[in-house]
């Protein structure tokens, strides 16, 4: 049995809007659109891993200096579509400046640099034949379970040490998966949103997690592949910090609530 690596995309947009200083003169206000994406990496056995993708849009043209700063990442290697001139990490934050930049409108300048997790993530696998011994390599687990007729999948979240306290996140969690091989027939908690096709079963949860998170759901084995393997498709986990995305996953997790 395989299962994939799991990955955990944190969002963060939001709009900026820069003033611009070349020497004494003053530069005309230039708009900037700054996205913020923290990929989270969960392989059962090993450590995760967080990766934070910033992605700078101009709506302007012209050579400007600036200094971007970013919450809850470390202060390691920077790679980025054009190299910062200088970075330092003061108190916490980090600070990536760049010094005689061309903007261009439409432009997007990227870069990437390792950072916190702000939600840890847990996996546990069983048959109903007890628990399931993953072997994992590069990113990919397998397991063996003979005989085997049903997979519980178990998915533990709880808010990182780094929030502060009382935050509670919004997070979704989807989970795609083809009928001829897994089909679910049990969950911990029923999905708010279920669909079904002759080639996929897609459901999706709406939770806001203040503190810990518990969900399972149970597999049946119906096919193996020419191999004589099952792949275990992961879930894929959504949090946002951004308020625009809370306030509609509140407006979802409320429009879910009234129609129970």
């Amino acid at each position: 049995m395989k299962s994939r690596r799991r990955a955990l995309a944190l969002a963060l947009t939001l709009a900026l809007l820069l003033s611009w200083l070349e020497g004494a003169v003053a530069q005309p206000a230039v708009t900037v659109r700054k996205s913020i994406l923290r990929t989270i990496s969960v392989c059962p056995g090993s450590e995760p891993s967080t990766s934070i993708t910033v992605t700078l849009l101009f709506d302007a043209e012209g050579m400007v200096n600036f200094t971007d700063t970013l919450a809850y990442a470390q202060c390691g290697e920077i790679t980025a579509t054009t190299p910062p001139s200088y970075v330092a990490c003061p108190q916490g934050m980090l600070r990536a400046s760049w010094l005689g930049y061309n903007a261009s409108p439409g432009e997007a300048l990227k870069y990437t640099v390792p950072g916190l997790s702000l939600l840890n993530v847990g996996v546990e696998l069983s048959t109903e034949k007890g628990p399931l011994n993953l072997s994992c390599e590069d990113g990919y687990c397998r397991a063996v379970a003979l005989g085997a007729h049903q997979v519980n999948y178990t998915l533990h979240l709880s808010l990182s040490e780094h929030l502060p306290r009382g935050v509670q996140l919004p997070v979704s969690v989807s989970w795609s998966v083809d009928p001829v091989y897994l089909y679910p027939i049990a969950f911990s908690e029923s999905p708010q949103s279920l669909r079904e096709s002759g080639t996929e079963i897609s459901f999706q949860w709406t939770v806001f997690v203040n503190g810990s998170y518990t969900l399972s759901v149970v597999f049946e084995v119906r096919g193996e592949n020419p191999w004589g393997e099952v792949v275990l498709p992961p879930p894929v986990i959504t949090a946002s910090l951004d308020p625009r995305l809370q306030l509609s996953l509140v407006d979802r997790y409320r429009s879910f609530a009234l129609a129970a």
